[in-house]
């Protein structure tokens, strides 16, 4: 069965480094992350990162993690181990995920907004599944 992606090419970068693997989800999807502590969170080496990595890397994270909340910052240092300059790349790639229904931004009070998913059933992993997959793309709302 082939999936068809909701993304389409990007051209921002940041930089990163370390490494990445490969994860097989209860559904047999082979997932490119690793499990642990900043799953699907490095490259395999210094140089620049994509923001369709960084989309990658939130949905990998976040198909491994389902209930997984995070403010930017935390998303940005824990998730992804990315230095704070590179706050605008994730802020964009998290709105483009929130613009495509995958992801929500929740503000409790007294409290900085939290990006989490819209739903932990089977569409909203295969959707997560798609952008895994795609290579050098952005997502498209809806």
């Amino acid at each position: 069965m082939t999936k068809t992606s909701t993304f389409r090419g990007a051209r921002d970068t940041a930089s990163t480094s370390s490494s990445g693997g490969a994860r097989q989800t209860h559904d047999g999807t082979e997932l490119a992350c690793q499990t642990g502590m900043n799953a699907c969170a490095r490259s395999p080496r210094d140089g620049e990162l994509p923001i369709a990595d960084v989309l990658r890397r939130l949905a990998c994270y976040w198909r491994v993690n389902p209930l997984a909340s995070d403010t930017t910052e935390g998303i940005l240092q824990w998730w992804l181990g990315l230095a704070p300059s590179n706050a605008n790349l994730v802020e964009r790639a998290l709105a483009m995920l929130e613009a495509a229904g995958i992801v929500e931004s929740v503000r409790t009070p007294g409290t900085q907004l939290h990006y989490r998913r819209v739903s932990a059933d089977a569409a909203s992993n295969e959707r997560l599944d798609g952008i895994i997959a795609a290579s050098g793309s952005e997502p498209h709302p809806g």
